[in-house]
């Protein structure tokens, strides 16, 4: 059986999907007696550039669902009761940033030739040029199902595509972190 605190102040918010996030907490004995003070409910605000949203929940509940937000935007939660009188914030959590809604629209394909023994850039530094497709004939760009396993190398979405002898081919679509195309 799990213990109802583990006696530390702790905030996780965490995205789930592009519309969901889901924050749970834990608290120190120090900030559970001056919980105890309060007999109101705790205020849960969701934080994001300008705007904020926020929601009451009993002070003993440790974990929330939120749903409904927007896809690529950073997030932070600020926890806050009211203790004698005044808001007290009692936990604030790291800013998180939700998926995109979709995947990306550029269906650029690269194709690279990585030997095993090789070590995987750290950077885009080393990662070939970006080059365009259309010269090539109706019909020529390469099509694959993406296959296990699958790599994330330094904002690129790769998939294993064919091996021969010391090295491994792999295609990626580059998609922007920041929002863009």
């Amino acid at each position: 059986m799990l213990p109802f605190s583990y006696n530390e102040d702790r905030l996780m918010l965490l995205p789930v999907d592009p519309g969901m996030a889901y924050a749970y907490w834990d608290y120190s004995a120090e900030t559970w007696s001056l919980l105890e003070k309060s007999n109101r409910p705790l205020r849960l605000k969701l934080q994001t550039a300008g705007n904020e949203a926020t929601y009451e929940v009993d002070r003993r509940t440790k974990n929330y669902f939120f749903r409904g937000l927007a896809g690529r935007t950073g997030y932070r939660l600020v926890i806050s009761a009211m203790i004698d009188g005044e808001e007290k914030i009692l936990q604030t959590s790291r800013e998180i940033r939700m998926p995109a809604n979709s995947p990306s629209e550029n269906g650029e394909v690269l194709f690279a030739r990585i030997p095993f023994m090789q070590p995987l850039p750290k950077s885009r530094k080393g990662l070939p040029r970006r080059r365009s497709l259309k010269g090539l004939p109706a019909g020529g760009i390469p099509t694959f199902a993406p296959a296990s396993p699958t790599r994330y190398l330094a904002g690129y979405e790769s998939a294993l595509v064919g091996t021969s002898g010391t090295s491994t081919s792999l295609a990626w679509r580059h998609e922007d972190q920041k929002g863009g195309k």
